[in-house]
């Protein structure tokens, strides 16, 4: 991927996402994916689904 011209490899990378579709596309695409519950979803069905870093809000302290 290319960000602002410079390239970033996989491992600099996140995906932030509120739906378990959000987290299995993360994984197919070889990235870790923060798992924010949101009115769509509930922090435990982003669990299942195998959320990296699942949290309840956009103002929780991120686990990383």
């Amino acid at each position: 991927s290319l960000t602002y011209g410079a390239k970033v490899a996989a491992g600099e990378m996140i995906v932030v996402g509120d739906t378990p579709h959000d987290v299995e596309s993360a994984h197919a695409a070889g990235l870790e994916c923060i798992g924010v519950a949101s009115h769509k979803c509930d922090i435990d069905e982003l669990r299942k689904a195998g959320a990296d870093y699942p949290v309840a809000s956009l103002t929780a302290q991120l686990p990383i």
